[in-house]
């Protein structure tokens, strides 16, 4: 989930996380959804954890942007029990 700088702050992010786990609860084979965070992105993490999310694991140098290596936090929330 990205929202642009300018419109940060407003719930946004929030209502589209929230909508997109509403429409994927309406299938009842999908038992969890995973996601990668890039460590650094603190606010996106607290988002992803308010909706339920957790930390899983911690992927060392996962990801790579423009040369530099980052890790990411692996994360999952559980959907349906099974």
């Amino acid at each position: 989930v990205y929202v642009n700088a300018k419109y940060r702050g407003q719930g946004i992010g929030e209502r589209l996380l929230s909508h997109v786990l509403d429409e994927i609860s309406q299938n009842p084979d999908i038992v969890k959804v995973k996601l990668l965070a890039v460590v650094q992105q603190e606010a996106a993490i607290k988002l992803y954890q308010k909706t339920g999310f957790s930390i899983i694991a911690r992927l060392k140098k996962d990801f790579r942007l423009d040369g530099q290596l980052y890790d990411e936090f692996l994360m999952e929330k559980f959907i349906h029990e099974k």
